[in-house]
């Protein structure tokens, strides 16, 4: 390596070998510093949102209090953990319980189906579909494929999985407890000098502040708007279907309704691919008055209150792309755990500010070099220093 790498204007090695020394340091630390967080992650992520959501909250706590940080923020805690946190112990509790007895369940129903599967299910099918699942099943039998076999496999795949994760939570209902207590004692300090320490983090980003203050706002919105706009509204819309499960007498209404909130976070899917089996299973059953009133309860109440409850809680923030919000939700729940359902789509928003931010840079650039002062003859330029510019990114 050339000498004259480490070598500033003047010839002098020191500052360049300080700031090659200091960064790298730096950068050192800050790993380090991430091993140390990483096992409260999702305690601090979990409060980081809740932070900003409930901001609003949190600022009606400080005018009340006249400005004194403290007792706002211990009063937003001890709110948050009555109104969101209990809520969400007692229904985790009742979450593992059902899904750790889906197992013996599903069980006992696939013993009845492959000891008589015409009694148990054929025969109960409409004619019309019943006649086309005979010739579906003819089909694939003479290529050597057995459908009932495959299905019932593959029910007994999932209620074992989705049994063994229920017991999981039970288990860890310790390590559950714990984070909360992070996330707790992390949003106290969030709501009392979170303004005060992002103000200082956004003065170490050395861009022009229009863009610093342009990712912030499109990140704040964007967090804003998916937890008010698709967790609050999917939670709503299972909270419904949960109530309308149990009263048409299906078991595991929790499970499914749980199972409704989360496949509303979906986009293109929502949550008629829940309760459109269970519809269909009541009917089948022969339960058809409870099937039908399921139906009409699902399809004119959880399936389309987010048309009036979403716009409502987000009006016309964090306008993503669906293609984007699909993957950025899915892809951020594979990739980060249950905190990626948030964390997805904020990473989307963000690239998408960024894009924005170099789009307008490029587009200067051009602006700058298409303009006719750049065709004019040296002798024709103006005098003087050149005004300021902005660096292109």
């Amino acid at each position: 390596m050339s000498p004259s790498l480490f070598l500033d204007a003047k010839g002098d090695s020191r500052p360049l070998i300080f700031r090659i020394f200091f960064f790298a340091a730096f950068g050192f630390l800050l790993f380090q510093l991430f091993r140390l967080l990483s096992p409260f992650f999702d305690g601090i992520m979990v409060a980081i949102t809740l932070a900003l959501v409930f901001y609003p909250v949190h600022a009606r706590f400080l005018k009340w209090t006249g400005g004194r940080r403290t007792p706002a923020a211990g009063l937003s805690v001890a709110a948050l953990f009555l109104i969101v946190v209990i809520p969400t112990l007692i229904f985790l509790g009742m979450l593992g319980k059902q899904t750790a007895a889906l197992y013996p369940w599903a069980q006992e129903q696939i013993q009845t189906l492959r000891a008589n599967p015409q009694e148990a299910f054929i025969n109960k099918l409409p004619a019309s579909v019943r006649s086309a699942w005979e010739r579906t099943d003819k089909v694939l039998d003479n290529a050597g494929v057995d459908i009932q076999d495959v299905l019932l496999r593959n029910i007994e795949g999932l209620g074992h999985q989705l049994s063994a994760t229920g017991a999981a939570v039970l288990k860890n209902l310790v390590f559950f407890i714990f984070q909360t207590f992070v996330m707790l004692f992390t949003l106290f300090f969030l709501f009392r000098d979170g303004a005060r320490l992002l103000h200082q983090l956004v003065q170490l980003i050395p861009m022009e502040s229009v863009h610093k203050e342009h990712i912030l706002n499109r990140l704040n919105q964007t967090l804003t708007a998916v937890v008010r706009g698709m967790f609050i509204t999917a939670s709503v819309q299972g909270l419904l279907a949960g109530i309308g499960f149990a009263v048409a007498g299906v078991r595991f209404s929790v499970l499914l309704g749980f199972a409704t909130a989360f496949m509303a976070l979906v986009p293109l899917v929502g949550a008629t691919a829940v309760w459109v089996p269970v519809c269909g299973y009541l009917i089948l059953k022969g339960w058809m008055w409870p099937g039908i009133l399921l139906l009409i309860w699902s399809a004119g109440v959880v399936s389309t209150i987010d048309n009036f409850l979403r716009p409502y809680l987000i009006g016309e923030k964090a306008r993503l792309p669906i293609m984007l919000l699909f993957f950025g939700t899915l892809g951020g729940l594979k990739a980060y755990g249950p905190t990626g359902i948030f964390f997805g789509p904020v990473m989307v928003a963000s690239v998408l500010a960024f894009a924005k931010i170099y789009g307008e840079q490029l587009q200067r650039i051009q602006t700058a070099q298409d303009s006719p002062e750049r065709g004019r003859r040296p002798s024709d330029a103006p005098s003087g220093p050149l005004p300021p510019t902005s660096p292109a990114l």
